[in-house]
């Protein structure tokens, strides 16, 4: 039997051998939160980026002394007409004018104001539908993916929830044959895999695997890796395959240091067989 003397092995003794059966449980939760909200935040991020576009970078400034008017270029000779007597500005990587913070919807009837626009007829209806459309998206999406949860669990607190799916077969789980129990195990470059748990309480049938005419005690960590108080530090030689559970067997002997306040560094596994199992195995 190889010896696990490794402290770095130690870090494995909870670690299971079997992966959980996942299914497409994986590619749902992608399809209905991942992809979803990937949609609705770059519909969210277009909207604000058509609604700030710095389309020119002008920004209309503070009003000077200039008078409406025809005025002569004196420098190519050609004359210019003002027609109003608003200043401009353009904006810089310090300043700019369509720098407004974050304002929810990106709408112009929010993110504008009376002193603060900046917007063209065609930008800012564009803008509106724009807006209006992304806001109702990330409503949809909340209420899609979080509503049905969030309404089952206010009624929760009221009334039982459960509902169960299949119909009962009245087949009991310890009534099939060779199933396996979950039992903490190790798989590695061994002809068997190592045990990672106390099993004197399982029905051995349900470890899943069996070498004939060795103990389980052979390849079970636990003895490799002795800590105070543990329940039997004894292992049994030879094959226990005639009793249903370890702690049948005639040579089996408790250690008696085990009490209330021992910490197992082990996995702890109980099986309740039915009556039917409790003994030897003919």
């Amino acid at each position: 039997m190889l010896k696990l003397t490794n402290p770095f092995l130690v870090c494995v003794q909870r670690i299971w051998s079997s992966a959980p059966y996942i299914g497409t449980g994986l590619a749902d939760f992608s399809r209905r939160y991942f992809f979803s909200f990937a949609i609705v935040a770059g519909v969210v991020v277009s909207a604000y980026d058509w609604a700030l576009f710095r389309f020119d970078r002008v920004c209309k400034g503070q009003s000077d002394s200039i008078t409406p008017g025809s005025y002569l270029n004196n420098t190519s000779g050609t004359s210019i007409f003002v027609q109003d007597a608003d200043a401009a500005r353009v904006c810089d990587e310090s300043t700019c004018c369509q720098e407004v913070g974050f304002k929810w919807p990106p709408v112009p009837g929010i993110i504008e104001t009376e002193d603060f626009e900046w917007m063209s007829e065609e930008q800012r209806d564009l803008a509106r539908i724009y807006g209006w459309t992304s806001f109702a998206l990330v409503i949809s999406f909340v209420v899609l993916s979080f509503g049905s949860n969030i309404v089952m669990y206010i009624m929760s607190q009221f009334k039982g929830m459960y509902k169960p799916v299949g119909k009962d077969q009245h087949i009991d789980f310890s009534s099939v044959k060779d199933i396996d129990g979950y039992i903490p195990q190790i798989k590695g470059p061994y002809a068997y895999p190592l045990l990672a748990c106390n099993i004197d309480d399982v029905d051995q049938s349900l470890i899943g695997w069996n070498d004939p005419g060795t103990s389980y005690d052979d390849y079970n960590m636990i003895f490799d890796v002795p800590y105070e108080g543990m329940k039997r530090s004894e292992k049994i030689e030879g094959s226990t395959r005639h009793y249903v559970r370890i702690k049948n067997h005639a040579n089996f002997r408790e250690s008696g240091d085990e009490s209330d306040d021992t910490r197992p560094i082990f996995s702890i596994v109980k099986h309740w067989s039915p009556r039917s199992r409790v003994g030897t195995v003919s």
